[in-house]
């Protein structure tokens, strides 16, 4: 079971409950109580809304905060403002990660075509197409995107660049 409870925007914190999420630390009841509401549910630390069709969409984190295994407090979302901005016509989305680790580690998304439904499909767009191009690249596909030094160099300078703003050597990827 699922459920969250929304603010007048519709967005709340998505929770879970059910012997399939979790039934609890064996042998741990203090640390099973820490973990689960007094109704049972788990708490996330997720926000989401449903959208018309009754989808739940993940909107963003309750604490926006990755603290490293240096103790180094950073926030994703400024590092990962940075990213979109500068690989802006390559990627759709990016998510930084390091909760933790020794440093922080970035997932990208490329920018593809929609289905005409409005899901994605394994296109990549022409954008992107036309920026692997201009790299001298000839990738159309996500495994040759991989598998490409020229787009591995491209994303590694862009990062190099990223890291130059950041404002500690925690906050770079």
């Amino acid at each position: 079971m699922i459920i969250f409870k929304p603010n007048a925007q519709g967005e709340g914190e998505i929770c879970y409950r059910g012997r399939n999420r979790f039934m609890g630390y064996y042998k741990l009841e203090k640390e099973t109580r820490k973990t689960l509401d007094e109704q049972g549910f788990i708490h996330t630390g997720d926000l989401g809304v449903l959208d018309p069709r009754g989808n739940l969409r993940i909107t963003g984190r309750i604490k926006e905060l990755i603290i490293t295994a240096g103790g180094e407090n950073v926030a994703p979302i400024l590092i990962e403002n940075v990213i979109k901005e500068e690989l802006k016509s390559i990627i759709s989305n990016c998510m930084v990660i390091g909760d933790q680790k020794k440093y922080l580690s970035v997932f990208l998304t490329l920018k593809f075509d929609p289905l005409p439904n409005g899901s994605p499909s394994k296109q990549l767009s022409k954008d992107v197409l036309d920026v692997f191009k201009s790299i001298g690249s000839s990738a159309k596909n996500v495994g040759e995107v991989l598998a490409c030094d020229k787009i591995r160099k491209y994303v590694d300078a862009a990062m190099k660049r990223v890291n130059t703003k950041s404002i500690s050597r925690a906050q770079q990827i």
